[in-house]
C-alpha cells in the first residue's frame, strides 16, 4: 500500500447506501476525469562484522555517493525525476549503504544495523539501484532515475517496434502512437516502481499478437519465448505480479496456436527457461545474504516476502465515506486490529487471521455497503476501461476478434481490475489494467478495419496485408 506502511516491531524485520452511492459514483467520475486528461492528449560476514564495528566508531561516512535524506512527504515532492514513495527512497538509501560497506547485495545498514534490504518485498529494485551506483558513482536520487528511465525505454521501444508490425494501416499505427504516448504519460505521472507494471505489458503483448497474427512458429517466436519469460520475471521482482497478466496472457495465445503440439510445448518451455534465469540468480543471492545475516547475528531469522490480503480488502473498505471508522488509511486498518488483540505483529499471519474475521463479520453485518463499494469502484473501473480502449470497445461488439485473443485480454482484465476492485482504483494498482485496455483499444481499431471496411480499402487501391491476415485467423477460428 502507497504512502501508509508502519515499520514492524519485530527485532529483525522493518517493513518502513444512496447517498454513499452517489457520492462514490460522483468521486469515480472525477477521478476518471482526471485520467481522461492524462490520457487523451561477493563478501564474507567477515566482512560485515568489520564494517559494523566502522559504524559504530563514526570513522566511516555512509559514503559519499549517497543523497542527503531530505524527507518529503508525496512522491510528487521526492527529489528524483520520477515520483517515488518517500519510505521507498529511504529502504534505498540504506540498501546503498549496507552494499558499499558490506559488498553484499540486498543487505542494508539501518542506521548501525544490518538487516535485510526491501523490507521482505521484491529484491530487484534493491539490487539493481545499488548496482547502478557502483558502477556509475552516481547518487542516489540519479541511480533511482537511471533505472525508471532504462525501465521506460527499452520496454516501450519494445512495445513500439511490437505493434508496428502487429498493425500495418495508416489509421491503426495513428492510434497505437496515440496509445503508447498516453501510456508512457500516465505510467511517468504516476511513478515509482508501478511503472513496471504497464512497462512490461507494452513490451510483450504487441509482439504476443504479432506472433500469433503470424500462426506460425520459427526462430523469432523462439527467441521471443526466452526474452517474454525474462522480462516478466525481472518485473515481478521489481514489483510484485507487474508480469503475471502477461503470462496469463501468453498462455491462452498459446494454448490455441494453430501449430504442433511440440512446437506450442517448446515455445512453453523456453518462456519457462527465461523466467527461471532471473528468479534462480535472486533466490541465489537472498540465500548468501541471509547466510551472511545468520552469521553475524545468530539471532536472524530470514524474512520471507508476505504481500497481505486481508490487510488489502480490509483497507478497500475504507473507499467511500462511511459511520463505520473505515478509512483508506494502512493506519486505520493496525489500529483496528491492536483493538483486537494489542500485542499482535503487524502483518503476521495472526494480524492476517483477524483481518479475515473483521472483513466477513462486516460483510454479514452490512451487505448493502458492501454492494455499493463495489459499484462505485466497478463503474471506475469500467470508465478508465472506456477511456483507454475508446473505439476498441464499440469494435468489439461490431467486428469479432479470434476467441482466443478475446479470450486473452478479458482474462487479463479480469486479473489486473482484481486488485483495484478490493483495494483502491487508483493508477498505483491499474497501470497494467490501462496498457492491456490501451493495447486492446488498437487492437479493436484494427480489426474494424479489417473486416468493417474492404470495398472501400480495395477502391482507394491501399494493400492491408495485416488486416486481411487478422481476418482470415478470426474465419478460420470462428468457423473450428
Amino acid at each position: 500500500m502507497p504512502g501508509g506502511i508502519r515499520e514492524s516491531l519485530s527485532k529483525y524485520q522493518s517493513r518502513n447506501g444512496a447517498m454513499r452511492l452517489c457520492v462514490g459514483i460522483g468521486r469515480s467520475l472525477g477521478t476518471a476525469i482526471v485520467l481522461l486528461v492524462c490520457v487523451l492528449p561477493g563478501a564474507s560476514a567477515e566482512q560485515v562484522s568489520s564494517a559494523t564495528t566502522r559504524a559504530s566508531s563514526g570513522s566511516e561516512s555512509q559514503g559519499t555517493t549517497l543523497a542527503s535524506a531530505t524527507p518529503f512527504a508525496r512522491r510528487v515532492d521526492s527529489p528524483t525525476l520520477f515520483p517515488f514513495m518517500a519510505s521507498r527512497y529511504e529502504q534505498t538509501q540504506e540498501a546503498i549503504s549496507g552494499y558499499q560497506r558490506s559488498g553484499v547485495p540486498l543487505v542494508a545498514l539501518h542506521g548501525q544495523k544490518w538487516q535485510p534490504a526491501a523490507n521482505g518485498e521484491e529484491p530487484g529494485f534493491a539490487y539493481f539501484v545499488p548496482e547502478i551506483v557502483g558502477f556509475t558513482h552516481a547518487d542516489l536520487d540519479h541511480a533511482i532515475d537511471i533505472f525508471l528511465i532504462l525501465l521506460l525505454a527499452i520496454c516501450f521501444a519494445s512495445g513500439t517496434a511490437g505493434i508496428f508490425f502487429s498493425v500495418r494501416n495508416t489509421p491503426s499505427r495513428i492510434a497505437a502512437i496515440i496509445g503508447l504516448v498516453s501510456t508512457l504519460v500516465v505510467t511517468s505521472l504516476v511513478g515509482d516502481i508501478y511503472m513496471a507494471e504497464s512497462a512490461i505489458v507494452v513490451a510483450v503483448v504487441p509482439w504476443a499478437l504479432y506472433f500469433s497474427r503470424q500462426q506460425k512458429i520459427g526462430t523469432g517466436a523462439l527467441v521471443f519465448g526466452f526474452f517474454a519469460g525474462l522480462g516478466v520475471a525481472l518485473a515481478n521482482l521489481t514489483r510484485v505480479h507487474a508480469g503475471t497478466p502477461v503470462v496469463l496472457f501468453l498462455a491462452v495465445l498459446l494454448f490455441a496456436f494453430r501449430a504442433s503440439v511440440r512446437k506450442r510445448v517448446l515455445v512453453a518451455v523456453l518462456v519457462i527457461a527465461g523466467f527461471i534465469v532471473p528468479v534462480a540468480y535472486f533466490q541465489a543471492l537472498v540465500s548468501r545474504r541471509d547466510a551472511v545475516l545468520e552469521k553475524v547475528d545468530p539471532s536472524y531469522k530470514p524474512i520471507v516476502p508476505h504481500h497481505p490480503f486481508w490487510h488489502t480488502v480490509y483497507f478497500g473498505l475504507g473507499y467511500l465515506n462511511n459511520d463505520y471508522g473505515l478509512k483508506l488509511e494502512d493506519e486505520s486498518v493496525d489500529n483496528k486490529v491492536r483493538s483486537i488483540k494489542p500485542g499482535v505483529e503487524y502483518l503476521s499471519p495472526e494480524y492476517e487471521s483477524i483481518l479475515r474475521t473483521e472483513v466477513f463479520r462486516f460483510a454479514k453485518t452490512h451487505p448493502r455497503f458492501i454492494f455499493e463499494t463495489l459499484t462505485a469502484k466497478s463503474g471506475l473501473l469500467f470508465i478508465i476501461l472506456l477511456v483507454c480502449s475508446n473505439l476498441g470497445l464499440p469494435s468489439a461488439l461490431l467486428y469479432r476478434k479470434p476467441w482466443a485473443v478475446e479470450s486473452a485480454f478479458w482474462l487479463v482484465f479480469a486479473f489486473t481490475a482484481a486488485q483495484g476492485l478490493l483495494a483502491n482504483p487508483n493508477p498505483d494498482y491499474l497501470l497494467g489494467y490501462m496498457a492491456f485496455a490501451v493495447l486492446y483499444g488498437v487492437l479493436g481499431i484494427d480489426f474494424a478495419l479489417a473486416q468493417g471496411v474492404p470495398e472501400r480499402r480495395s477502391r482507394l487501391g491501399v494493400a492491408r496485408e495485416s488486416s486481411r491476415s487478422w481476418a482470415a485467423i478470426a474465419q478460420r477460428m470462428h468457423s473450428c
